[in-house]
């Protein structure tokens, strides 16, 4: 038999004792797979499965990993035909392949566990992400920023229904705050019987502390906190505020009325910065919805809670980590690297309020300073005019005779001290 028939021989047979031989396979223990990222990749394994399965690559992989035993047999039976101790060994050296094979698929097996292994962290990690993916914060802050926003400027308007961008599209029926109601329905237990229940819409620190203002009982009154903070009832003198109402579709104000509407607008406009501020806290606090319109079992503020603790704030999973396959521990990475961008986002749109808290609040006291200089000015000019009044007054009464003082039209007339009234 020539060298290259007997090594295809001895491939085949090989290949075959490999596919034949589940006596020799290697006992693994069994690990834990992460389902969702195994199902993910199920396609490509099924690949790589039936390549294995093939005869040029089972012949192959054989022969190198082989190649001094081959070398062997090549040498023994070159020249002559195949003694019974050539066949004997021949044996040997099949047994030999296919045990090499077998421990190879066996170790190609275990790696894919490994590889597929649950990293620590992972369940709260897709759960997290999904939760927070799923809640659209950004448009929730809207909203509730436009809601109180028109709460502010209601009674601007002699409308009671309110549409547009601002309403989101639909007609909104908006309530102004109403201090008499407020003080009936939340203050009064408080002055009558000290009971605190209702002070909740006054202590925004509540608002804070709470992951999940649904859970808490505080999504109803969140709106309201935000009006009591920003919202005061607008300054209109009666003669105005009777120009609005007049009328089914309200009246036209006269020329100071329009500008004291522009002037009282503007300035709820500079307040709705701040809304928007303390809506984003509302809305990061409040569950949304899915696709079907049922709410979300967690706010996304939980969510990101529950991952910080069942990572850094577990003690388990720092344990877990060191008994973690590299494949596993580059999926933490990744989770965890994830949960920072979304943080890093988060803190640059916070940056973002800040600076425009900061622009209104530099356009404020410029607006200040203006009208201080202003004043300063009107001052200046007060006094220089009554300083000028008291120097003619003294010019002109140094004119007058002793005795006279000088009379409202400036002219000199005789002092009459006042009577003394009768007892």
């Amino acid at each position: 038999m020539k060298t290259s028939n007997m090594k295809q021989s001895i491939g085949a047979i090989a290949l075959v004792g490999v596919l034949l031989s589940p006596a020799l396979s290697f006992a693994v223990g069994e690990p834990v797979y992460d389902q969702q990222v195994e199902s993910a990749v199920n396609n490509q394994l099924n690949n790589t499965n039936s390549k294995l399965d093939s005869v040029s690559t089972g012949v192959n992989s054989v022969q190198l990993s082989t190649s001094d035993i081959l070398k062997f047999m090549s040498q023994s039976a070159s020249g002559s035909p195949y003694t019974s101790m050539d066949q004997i060994s021949a044996k040997y050296v099949q047994a030999l392949i296919n045990y090499d094979a077998a421990a190879r698929l066996n170790a190609y097996q275990y790696d894919q566990q490994l590889l597929f292994m649950k990293a620590p962290g992972s369940e709260s990690a897709i759960k997290a992400g999904a939760l927070v993916g799923s809640t659209n914060v950004n448009a929730a802050a809207l909203q509730i920023s436009n809601l109180s926003y028109l709460s502010a400027i209601a009674p601007f308007s002699n409308a009671k229904n309110f549409t547009g961008p601002l309403a989101g599209g639909t007609s909104v029926t908006i309530a102004p705050l109403d201090k008499v109601k407020l003080y009936d329905d939340n203050f009064k237990s408080f002055v009558a019987d000290g009971n605190t229940a209702g002070l909740t819409i006054v202590n925004p620190s509540q608002f804070i502390q709470s992951d999940n203002l649904v859970k808490s009982g505080l999504n109803t009154q969140s709106q309201q906190m935000i009006d009591i903070l920003t919202n005061a009832p607008p300054i209109i003198d009666a003669s105005l505020m009777a120009q609005i109402q007049k009328g089914a579709g309200g009246g036209d104000p006269d020329g100071g009325g329009k500008e004291q509407i522009v002037d009282a607008l503007a300035e709820y406009a500079i307040l709705s910065v701040s809304k928007n501020a303390l809506a984003d806290v509302i809305s990061i606090r409040t569950p949304g919805k899915d696709s079907n319109g049922n709410e979300l079992p967690q706010s996304a503020m939980e969510a990101l809670v529950q991952f910080n603790n069942e990572h850094f704030g577990n003690k388990e999973f720092f344990t877990s980590l060191s008994t973690a396959s590299p494949a596993a521990l580059a999926r933490v990475n990744a989770q965890i690297n994830s949960a920072l961008y979304d943080l890093m986002l988060r803190m640059y749109k916070v940056q973002e309020k800040q600076l425009v808290l900061l622009a209104t609040m530099n356009t404020m006291q410029a607006k200040m300073n203006m009208q201080m200089d202003k004043l300063n000015s009107q001052i200046q000019s007060a006094q220089a005019q009554a300083a000028k009044a008291q120097s003619d007054y003294k010019a002109a009464a140094s004119s007058c005779k002793a005795g006279q003082i000088l009379d409202a039209n400036g002219n000199c007339m005789d002092y009459q001290p006042p009577e003394t009234p009768k007892q």
